[in-house]
């Protein structure tokens, strides 16, 4: 698969690869993982670019199980761990070292290991419901109505942009999820994601926009 995207690579339309999400957490033994990262940097390395481009991204995203890695694999570049709570709402929680709030997984589990060369992004949960939810009750599943969605949505955005904005390692974004697509499907735990709610769509694209323009602050 890399090799087919080797042209994307030299030409710049590619700027690294995602290797996943969660899968230590799904069971690929640690050791396993990180000979992965090596091989896929092996790859990447072999690749000739035109002087001047930046190092190829190799990113990774992960949670709170993170904490039991025994090191961070030296050659991601970039990693972050998600948490779909909306921490916003519960300003005591993300202070307690805890390990179930993302902002503690970061400073407790991450930041400590980073290696000078790595750098963080966020994932900000960015989903809803149209309809009650007849499951049961959880994150995912409450009776909230959509301005209720739209609230708690545009509440987690700001509290992870104070936090990224002022945090020199965190170096960009990566909302989830962008879209349910078939909310009908077996797959779907809920039925509104980024791009179903054009306000908050809104919001992150102006948040894009000044990311793009190396602003300072979010208007």
């Amino acid at each position: 698969l890399l090799e087919l995207a080797r042209p994307h690579f030299v030409s710049g339309a590619l700027a690294g690869v995602m290797l996943g999400d969660e899968l230590t957490l799904s069971g690929v033994p640690f050791v396993a993982f990180e000979r992965w990262v090596d091989l896929v940097k092996e790859t990447l390395d072999a690749i000739i670019r035109a002087p001047g481009k930046p190092p190829l991204i190799i990113y990774y995203m992960s949670s709170s199980y993170i904490c039991t890695w025994p090191h961070i694999p030296r050659n991601l570049t970039h990693l972050s761990a998600c948490d779909y709570y909306p921490e916003w709402m519960y300003p005591s929680s993300p202070g307690n070292d805890d390990g179930l709030w993302v902002l503690p997984v970061y400073t407790r589990c991450i930041l400590p290991r980073l290696a000078p060369h790595q750098r963080l992004l966020v994932v900000p949960p960015t989903y809803g419901m149209r309809s009650n939810c007849t499951g049961t009750p959880s994150v995912w599943c409450t009776n909230q109505t959509y301005p209720q969605w739209l609230s708690l949505n545009l509440g987690n955005l700001s509290f992870y942009t104070s936090w990224a904005f002022n945090e020199t390692k965190i170096e960009g974004f990566d909302p989830w999820p962008l879209s349910i697509g078939d909310p009908n499907s077996e797959s779907a735990f809920t039925d509104l994601g980024l791009l179903e709610m054009p306000e908050v769509f809104a919001a992150y694209k102006s948040l894009g926009e000044a990311i793009v323009g190396r602003s300072t602050t979010l208007q």
